[in-house]
């Protein structure tokens, strides 16, 4: 009984596996069908986004400078925007998935602040006046896909915007422009700056065949193993022998071999333990492969600055050889630090930033004050250093601050190149803090006969003593002032940071792209003349009353109550302001050309076109 149950349940349960996979079948077939009809439509979005971003580029090329109106119509040379859309179209649809493709462009004005493009209150795009430039052309295309297993169909649309990038290479300062003058002070100082910073002796390789030299900068990140100049311009620590045997190969590369075969020279007599962050010399941006390329003697003093500041740690850098060679002056040379190296940029408008060098000069002198200065008739002061009178040794300190200018690409030409069609390149420059100063502090001290009508004790100041002192000039013998006066030899000049009231314009021609356009009339960076004067500060006087009868009476007054133009201008005219006046003329020996070779000047910097620009490039931006 049990056995015929158990076969009756078996045969019951005949069909039931047919029955589930019929069933998991027509799932996963429905599935399949999701997953086909969807897939599909994703290929179509696909398609669009690529036919959207090539006419984009295409229609770009359109952004040359001309107005929406112009642009719209057309002229003998361009064709209007709506043909050349729908030629573009023609070329790039044959490929997409679905119905044929429905392309739009529209030029667009493009917010500054987002990068989208400006729409009205109700969403809709702004429209471009007819008179006004586009910033952009946005271009929408949309089609349909046939769902394979579903009924109907799904719709993809994709947009893209575009714009005519310009480009430009632009430097503040260069070194071989300063080179190119042939000024031999400002050869001086390159070539010690790169003898002591690099261990490379110019004079002995010979440069000057250089100073016109150009280093592509696509083809130097190729060497270098960087596959575009945004990644050159964030490599680390690169040894500069490695940088400049790269250069030497391009250099090569472009068949000019006098050139390479200097460079390589260089490379391999120079220090090879010296490393430089090429960011610290080179700031680049999306699309500076346009005509990007660095004056090969620039990049050497970049360079040879970039690893200054690394390595010097506040130490001097760079040892002009300038002797002092003044009387009462210790013999020395001028410190001079490197802070920040200059640095090239190449990008967009708006967004291509340079700098010139950030430097300091520094000197602290051992300075021999003379034992008295002679004031004539009245007598002589003791001269000392302010902490203490009696000793002679006195610090002749020496300041300069050059402060690293910036300057922004704002603006840019693309001319013929030519007087009547020149290539401009516009900068904003926003020049650095510039602080120069000099200072050698002293004291004198001593007693002078006055008398009653010297010129140093004024006659109300005498007659306020005397009153105070309950004594009539009639009584008096003898009036001395005693003096124990702060006096500083000095001049400070402090030129603030400023913005340039408008952009410098590198005009080419007459610019030859291997001189610079300084941003302001003014002159180099030197040290001022300097002047002595009284610090009141610790300062003291007294006036010492002797009468006929012998007795002595003394008051103190004020420094400001007494005239003391005659006693600075004695101690001026000392070796107090004579061999001042002689560390001054041999520091400017170095400070003049060291500011003219990195194109500093007093509020504003030297501007450089490196290359002419590159405008009207199609560039995806949404």
């Amino acid at each position: 009984m049990v056995g015929r149950a158990l076969r009756r349940r078996r045969r019951d349960e005949r069909g039931g596996v047919l029955a589930l996979v019929a069933v998991m079948a027509s799932v996963l077939l429905v599935m399949a069908a999701f997953a086909v009809d969807l897939g599909m439509q994703r290929v179509a979005r696909r398609d669009m986004q690529a036919v959207a971003d090539i006419v984009a580029l295409d229609l770009a090329r359109l952004l040359d400078g001309r107005t929406a109106a112009q642009i719209t119509a057309g002229d003998a040379t361009h064709d209007p925007l709506q043909v050349a859309l729908g030629k573009s179209v023609a070329r790039n649809d044959d490929l997409t998935l679905g119905d044929p493709p429905q392309v739009t462009a529209t030029l667009v004005d493009v917010d500054a602040l987002t990068g989208e493009p400006v729409r009205l209150a109700s969403g809709a795009l702004a429209p471009v006046p007819s008179g006004a430039e586009p910033d952009g052309v946005l271009v929408e295309a949309a089609t349909s896909v046939d769902f394979g297993f579903a009924p109907g169909s799904g719709g993809a649309q994709r947009t893209a915007l575009a714009n005519a990038s310009t480009f430009a290479c632009f430097r503040l300062g260069s070194f071989a422009a300063a080179l190119s003058s042939g000024d031999a002070a400002v050869l001086g100082v390159f070539e010690a700056a790169v003898q002591d910073a690099l261990g490379l002796n110019l004079k002995a390789v010979g440069y000057q065949g250089l100073l016109q030299t150009f280093v592509d900068l696509p083809l130097l990140a190729a060497e270098l193993g960087a596959g575009t100049t945004d990644q050159l311009a964030a490599l680390p620590a690169v040894k500069v022998a490695d940088l400049l045997a790269a250069s030497a190969r391009v250099l090569g590369q472009d068949g000019d071999t006098a050139a390479q075969g200097t460079v390589l020279q260089m490379s391999q007599q120079m220090s090879q333990t010296l490393r430089v962050d090429v960011a610290d010399v080179l700031a680049v941006g999306a699309g500076s492969v346009l005509e990007g390329r660095v004056n090969l003697v620039d990049l050497l003093g970049s360079a040879a600055l970039g690893v200054a500041a690394e390595v010097s740690n506040g130490n001097n850098f760079l040892d002009t050889g300038v002797a002092w060679a003044a009387p009462h002056v210790s013999n020395g040379t001028i410190a001079l630090r490197a802070i920040q190296a200059p640095q090239q940029a190449c990008g967009l408008l708006g967004q291509a930033e340079a700098r010139t060098a950030q430097v300091e000069v520094a000197a602290d002198l051992g300075f021999a004050l003379p034992n008295k200065v002679g004031l004539g008739s009245l007598g002589s002061l003791d001269v000392g250093i302010p902490s203490d009178p009696t000793s002679k040794a006195g610090t002749l300190s020496v300041r300069a601050e050059l402060g690293s200018a910036t300057g922004r690409l704002v603006s840019a030409r693309c001319g013929e190149g030519t007087v009547a069609d020149p290539d401009t390149i516009g900068v904003q420059v926003q020049s650095g803090l510039l602080t120069t100063s000099v200072s050698l502090p002293l004291r004198v001290t001593g007693t002078l006969d006055t008398g009653t009508t010297s010129s140093l004790l004024p006659s109300g100041t005498l007659d306020s003593v005397l009153s105070s002192l309950g004594l009539l000039l009639g009584v008096v013998g003898k009036v001395e002032v005693v003096l124990d006066l702060r006096l500083r030899n000095t001049a400070s000049v402090t030129t603030p940071a400023q913005a340039a009231a408008s952009p410098t314009l590198y005009v080419a021609p007459p610019r030859t792209y291997l001189d610079a356009e300084p941003s302001t009339t003014a002159g180099p960076v030197a040290l001022p003349s300097p002047s002595v004067v009284l610090d009141a500060t610790g300062s003291s006087a007294s006036v010492r009353v002797t009468t006929l009868l012998g007795a002595v009476r003394v008051e103190a007054v004020p420094v400001g109550q007494l005239n003391l133009t005659g006693l600075l201008s004695a101690v001026s005219s000392s070796v107090v302001g004579t061999s001042t006046a002689a560390v001054v003329a041999n520091v400017n020996q170095a400070l003049v050309p060291l500011s003219r070779l990195l194109g500093v000047r007093v509020a504003g910097a030297d501007v450089l076109g490196v290359a002419p620009p590159a405008c009207g490039h199609p560039r995806l931006v949404g």
